[in-house]
C-alpha cells in the first residue's frame, strides 16, 4: 500500500482504502523520520511531554504502531491513535477517549520524537526506536509524566 506514495512525486493519487488506513499521515510521519534520521530538525530537549512519555513507554521494546478503528462508535475513537508495546504481549495505546484533541496530542508528539531522529519507521504503520531514541528513553523515569501517562490505555 504504501510503495505508491514513496516517490517526490505530489501529485500523489489516493485510492479509497488508502485513506482509509490513514495512509496519507503515517506516509508524512515515515517520510519524516527518515529524513530526520539523517538530519534531525529538533532539538531533543524541545521534545513535549506526550513525546517523552512514549519514549518512557517504550523504552523497552521500542515498538510504536498508528492504528485506528472503523467500528468506534465516538468518532474521537476512530482516529488514528498511538500504541506503543510495552512487553512481549503487552500493548497500551495512547487516548483521550471521547476527546479527539487529547488523542490528537499524542500523534503530534510522535511527529516530534520523528523530527528529532529518534524513531525509525519500518513497514506500513510500525515505527521503532532509533538507537538514540533508546539511549534517550532509557535514562527516563515516570518524573512529570503522570498527566499523560494517566492516558495510556491496555490494550485487551
Amino acid at each position: 500500500m504504501l510503495e505508491r506514495f514513496i516517490s517526490d512525486d505530489r501529485r500523489r493519487t489516493m485510492d479509497w482504502d488508502s485513506l482509509t488506513a490513514g495512509a496519507p499521515t503515517v506516509v508524512a510521519l515515515a517520510r519524516l523520520a527518515a529524513e530526520s534520521w539523517i538530519e534531525p530538525r529538533r532539538e531533543v530537549g524541545s521534545l513535549g511531554l506526550e513525546a517523552r512519555a512514549i519514549l518512557f513507554l517504550a523504552k523497552d521494546r521500542g515498538v510504536i504502531e498508528l492504528r485506528g478503528s472503523n467500528d468506534a462508535f465516538d468518532s474521537a475513537d476512530r482516529l488514528l491513535m498511538v500504541h506503543v508495546e510495552v512487553g512481549a504481549d503487552s500493548v497500551v495505546v495512547l487516548k483521550t477517549p471521547g476527546n479527539a484533541r487529547g488523542t490528537m496530542r499524542f500523534l503530534e508528539g510522535l511527529r516530534e520524537l520523528c523530527e528529532a531522529g529518534l524513531v525509525v519507521h519500518h513497514m506500513q504503520r510500525e515505527f521503532s526506536l532509533a538507537e538514540r531514541g533508546y539511549s534517550l528513553a532509557s535514562e527516563m523515569t515516570r518524573d512529570g509524566l503522570e498527566t499523560p501517562l494517566a492516558s495510556a490505555h491496555p490494550l485487551s
